[in-house]
């Protein structure tokens, strides 16, 4: 009897340990997971924020290919003198 007692007090010990090991584990997993979806969701962020500042106006070619930005479309965005940007250009039809 004391036999089948130490048995199962060992058998239990070891499904104790089992099961700890497979929560560590789960836990190690959930963590993991969380930290690459934050990562993620930061980078979407970021590029979403890049993506958001930006400028739409309508402006005339001047002499030498020149384009003039508005002043309150560069405060908008942010756009100081020397400033390097990306241009993307569409001519209009004329009326």
């Amino acid at each position: 009897m004391v036999t089948d007692n130490n048995e199962w007090a060992k058998s239990r010990t070891e499904l104790e340990n089992i099961i700890q090991e497979a929560i560590a584990k789960q836990m190690d997993w959930v963590k993991d997971s969380t930290f690459s979806q934050i990562d993620a969701t930061r980078a979407f962020l970021s590029s979403f924020q890049k993506l958001a500042q930006f400028a739409m106006f309508k402006t005339n070619v001047q002499s030498g290919g020149r384009i003039s930005i508005p002043e309150a479309e560069r405060q908008t965005v942010g756009i100081e003198e020397g400033m390097p940007v990306q241009v993307i250009i569409f001519p209009l039809e004329k009326k």
